[in-house]
């Protein structure tokens, strides 16, 4: 949808994947973006040709990509070695993406994904922006914050995720936006009249999803052992696939629950339709894994609200936003399996409830969450990055923020460019001191390099590879000491202008 929206307004699009398709079952608006997709697989040796080719040719700009890695990914083993494939993978792209005029690159996932936009961009000299999702802001992702400083734009998908990467990047605040996935209210169409549980038929609650930890089934299991002991009268079928498969099926034999709930496997869209229309209420008590992994909102619960269904789900992350309690339909905490069973007991029991908030449901869908709505504002926000040059980025070389009259002009002085056409950035020599937090508040990053004692010959080598790393194009220093550092490390660096 993204590509044919941004095709659509005169935006040309080619799409570079670093995996290669292997899903059993692939929508078909994905099957046909195919003959738009370049595949730079790790495991396709002409990647692996191209991408040494290139170490070789460009040496100096490859050893800078590598320790990129090295510095973000080198830890655990298992990272480094997705990190030094990536690497890799974005060697053999950076000719491809030269040879087809590339002008701006935008990842999808904040983990390897931006990292190969960081590391093409950083050798083509061209900007990136990136999509940030769910899960990859909240595994461990120590680039994360150096992602969000050098992205042009980052749009995420919740207003949850936005506070987070505004608290981990809070200099970076006005770059960050949120922009919903939405739905196609198009393909939803829900039947004139709910399906209601009655004296021949029990209700049928639905859930769709990985058959992972985030999805919180074990506790909706447990929610519908303890409804069957109660006596209420249910149906249950849980859709997906994933490595807990085996463990579910085996937990629901356990529960004594083969009768009422089913597990069946992933579903092609028009088949998943067919079942929420038959269904009286979509459940997915989402929760937190233990490593921080979390759901956004989940593309099946606006899917169900378009259908009409009421939704029981949890307070997770982004759920909220889609999900109003007692308004379009009911939320508990995270793993309560005994509050989830109340809730569920006391929606089968009351029907016109039930229809009430799936009827409000499908009109939240309609006016906060239409897919087109969204697809507007994504496509005019990528207009705006690929329409306007790049601000140039000016390094301000102070010794501290301390109280004084040149610190306080510094902070006017980069407070008050014009972002449009300039990016400011702060780099205090010793310590930050207590201008700095103000400089924050304004939007300007503030980085510390805590000088030693005399002279620190070490100093020129860090303040030299961060304006390389940070891309800027003007340095300008403050007092004596800080313009005699600052302009030597300026000229190591290749600084245009000091």
């Amino acid at each position: 949808a993204v590509s044919a929206a941004l095709t659509e307004a005169g935006l040309p699009v080619r799409i570079y994947s670093l995996k290669r398709c292997r899903d059993r079952i692939v929508h078909p608006d994905a099957q046909r973006l195919v003959a738009q997709t370049t595949y730079v697989a790790w495991d396709d040796p002409v990647v692996w040709v191209a991408g040494l080719g290139q170490l070789v040719r460009h040496p100096v700009a490859a050893a800078r990509g590598l320790a990129w890695v090295l510095r973000y990914h080198g830890w655990p083993p298992a990272t480094l070695a997705r990190g030094l494939i990536v690497w890799l993978q974005a060697l053999a792209l950076t000719p491809t993406l030269r040879q087809a005029g590339a002008t701006h690159l935008h990842a999808h996932w904040a983990t390897m994904p931006t990292t190969a936009a960081v590391l093409a961009s950083g050798w083509l000299g061209i900007p990136f922006s990136f999509t940030a999702h769910a899960w990859d802001l909240f595994v461990r992702n120590p680039s994360l914050r150096a992602k969000v400083r050098l992205a042009r734009r980052v749009i995420t998908c919740t207003e949850y995720n936005r506070r987070y990467l505004t608290h981990v990047c809070p200099e970076a605040r006005r770059k960050i936006v949120l922009n919903y996935h939405g739905v196609d209210v198009a393909r939803f169409k829900p039947l004139s009249d709910r399906p209601e549980g009655d004296a021949r038929s029990a209700p049928l609650l639905l859930s769709v999803g990985r058959l992972v930890t985030t999805k919180g089934f074990e506790t909706l299991l447990e929610a519908y052992r303890l409804l069957q002991e109660r006596g209420v009268r249910f149906t249950a079928i849980i859709v997906g696939q994933g490595p807990l498969r085996r463990a579910l099926a085996r937990r629901i034999s356990a529960l004594g629950l083969s009768d009422v709930v089913t597990l069946r496997p992933a579903m092609s869209q028009p088949q998943l339709t067919q079942l929420y229309a038959h269904a009286f209420a979509f459940v997915l008590p989402s929760v937190v894994a233990e490593d921080g992994d979390r759901d956004g909102i989940p593309n099946v619960i606006l899917e169900a609200m378009a259908m009409r269904l009421p939704i029981i789900s949890t307070t997770v992350s982004g759920i909220p936003e889609a999900v109003q309690d007692r308004r379009n339909g009911l939320l508990v905490p995270q793993h309560h399996p005994g509050l989830l069973a109340d809730t569920i007991s006391s929606l089968t029991a009351n029907h016109s409830w039930a229809t009430l908030l799936g009827n409000h449901g499908r009109m939240w869908v309609d006016t906060q969450f239409c897919t087109q709505d969204h697809m507007s504002r994504f496509v005019r926000q990528m207009e705006e990055m690929v329409s306007t040059k790049p601000p140039v980025r000016i390094l301000h070389v102070i010794w501290s923020l301390g109280v004084g009259g040149a610190e306080r002009l510094v902070i006017r002085l980069a407070g008050g460019l014009d972002r449009r056409r300039f990016e400011p950035l702060v780099v205090c020599l010793n310590e930050p001191g207590p201008g700095a937090w103000e400089a924050r508040r304004h939007g300007i990053p503030v980085l510390t390099l805590r000088k030693r004692p005399g002279i620190d010959a070490r100093l020129l080598w860090r303040l030299a590879g961060l304006m390389r790393r940070e891309r800027i194009r003007i340095v300008h220093t403050h007092l004596w000491g800080a313009s005699t550092w600052g302009r030597v490390a300026a000229w190591m660096a290749g600084v245009p202008v000091i």
